[in-house]
């Protein structure tokens, strides 16, 4: 791990009478220690020197970070050096082993992350492992308040900051109320570098990071201010544990979405049929400005094996609600679930379609999309559409990206009528002798019915499509009236053999 000036000036187990820092104390550019004997300053290194040599260097106008041994006047020290000045009885060797301590420490914390993403560890574990170095509780949220881990020291359950309870619990509704109306809060939520939450709110400050995938916010790791006060390199750690963190929420999936507390577990109900009053639903999609009676349509995403690969699922889905106004995504195991509120977004289902099209041709994934519908509770009759669409166009029409249920409702009908039963067993005893018939004489009488039955029993177009004479054809209606004795004037009959020629069909198509 590389280190800066502020982490040495923190860590380094001995006495720095005097700190001129200017660098940014969010980046870390060290890596190694070095005596300085009139070389080149090398940006990487950290140089032992003595007050003599650092005031030569001033004088020159050179630039680098330095352990000066011994105090010298800081007023001329330039913008570009970062000077740490320690006592002029401690040794250069000293000095060299206490620096090489706070590397081999911080060493060994990165060692310590990086085993821990190599085993997929759970988040609680990569904040245990910054505790030495933060001190105080670690905790992570989702931007709709729901905390996911906490890490905190030891001090006995009666002192505990946290509790158990409180992971995958939200923040009570009328903390998430005050937040909500608070001009502070709202500020922070578009900051792209670590910040101060001041005490105003709960008695206590909190040093807070923005975890952003694809430049979205999804989580909030924070650090609050209750066993010591805060350290200026603070920011600078908890912004390297939080590279960490990142890579394992990718790594690991974490959908972090910004649902309110009651969506996902309503969707998730009504997706599974279970009875739910009608004011629950509503008080769901209340929170997400949401009504039952809007105009909606869902769409089922399936994952690519290349994004499960990679670990890119929770960015899409955090991509899909950014970019499409009114939407909510949520992961259902291999897929992702995408519900458009129409009313809420101000669009219309093309346009949001037109938008879905480049997300899912970026990402080489395929959707099947419901009809629209404005009856809430009827949630899964129209996720069972998107997954008809997209299980039969997956089949049927591979080179396409997206699948519209309306194109494939009557397969979808008919390959439920069907079930599992043999296309024979369907077929009525007439039309079963029909085709065991054209089998042992090689005729063609079944196909002239199903053409006869597709033409509403027009005779011209039969003949047209079949190639065949008007008298030759009413001679092949007569055998197929007498061989299957099937009265073709009964509409249900004429329905159930049009019924089963188009089982046949889908079925030869698979």
């Amino acid at each position: 791990m590389k280190l800066n000036t502020y982490i040495l000036k923190d860590y380094l187990d001995m006495p720095v009478e005097q700190a001129i820092l200017h660098s940014d104390p969010l980046e870390r550019n060290l890596e190694m220690i070095s005596f300085y004997e009139n070389q080149a300053i090398n940006t990487a290194s950290i140089y032992i020197i003595n007050g003599n040599d650092l005031s030569d260097l001033i004088k020159r106008g050179k630039t680098g970070t330095f352990l000066c041994i011994g105090r010298i006047d800081s007023s001329n020290i330039p913008s570009g050096m970062d000077v740490l000045m320690v006592s002029s009885e401690i040794s250069i060797f000293s000095a060299y082993h206490k620096l090489q301590n706070v590397f081999q420490r911080f060493y060994n914390f990165e060692k310590d992350l990086y085993q821990l993403e190599e085993t997929d560890a759970p988040l609680k574990l990569f904040g245990n492992c910054a505790l030495p170095f933060l001190y105080n509780p670690i905790t992570m949220y989702t931007p709709s308040l729901r905390m996911i881990f906490f890490s905190e020291r030891d001090k006995g359950k009666q002192l505990q900051f946290f509790h158990e309870e409180e992971v995958n619990a939200f923040l009570p509704d009328e903390e998430i109320d005050v937040l909500k109306l608070d001009s502070e809060f709202i500020s922070t939520i578009d900051s792209t570098k670590p910040g101060i939450f001041s005490e105003n709110m709960w008695g206590y400050r909190i040093l807070y990071y923005n975890i952003r995938i694809s430049d979205i916010y999804v989580a909030r790791i924070m650090l609050c201010e209750i066993d010591r006060p805060l350290k200026e390199s603070d920011a600078c750690i908890l912004m390297f544990l939080s590279e960490y963190v990142k890579r394992m929420m990718q790594k690991q999936n974490l959908t972090l979405n910004n649902h309110p507390q009651r969506f996902d577990p309503c969707i998730m109900k009504l997706l599974q049929r279970e009875e739910m009053e009608p004011f629950q639903v509503q008080q769901a999609l209340t929170e997400m400005q949401w009504t039952t009676d809007d105009r909606y349509f869902c769409a089922l995403i399936r994952i690519s094996s290349y994004d499960q690969a990679i670990h890119t699922v929770s960015a899409v889905c955090c991509r899909l609600e950014a970019t499409l106004p009114g939407t909510a995504s949520l992961l259902l195991d291999d897929y992702i679930l995408l519900i458009a509120n129409l009313r809420q977004g101000k669009t219309t289902k093309e346009q949001v379609l037109m938008s879905l099209a480049y997300i899912l041709r970026e990402g080489l994934l395929k959707a099947g999309v419901s009809n629209e519908f404005d009856d809430f509770h009827n949630l899964a009759d129209y996720y069972d559409q998107a997954h008809a669409a997209l299980h039969i166009g997956s089949k049927l029409d591979e080179t396409i990206w997206c699948y519209h249920y309306e194109q494939y409702a009557l397969q979808y009908l008919l390959d439920r009528a069907a079930g599992e039963h043999s296309t024979r067993s369907l077929c009525p005893p007439g039309l079963v002798k029909l085709m065991e018939y054209d089998k042992k004489h090689q005729r063609s009488l079944t196909q002239a019915l199903q053409v006869f039955l597709e033409q509403n029993m027009n005779i011209a177009k039969t003949i047209r499509i079949l190639y065949l004479q008007r008298a030759t054809f009413l001679y092949q209606l007569q055998r197929i009236r007498e061989i299957s004795e099937l009265d073709l004037d009964d509409m249900k009959v004429r329905l159930e053999l049009r019924i089963v020629f188009a089982i046949m069909k889908v079925r030869e198509c698979e």
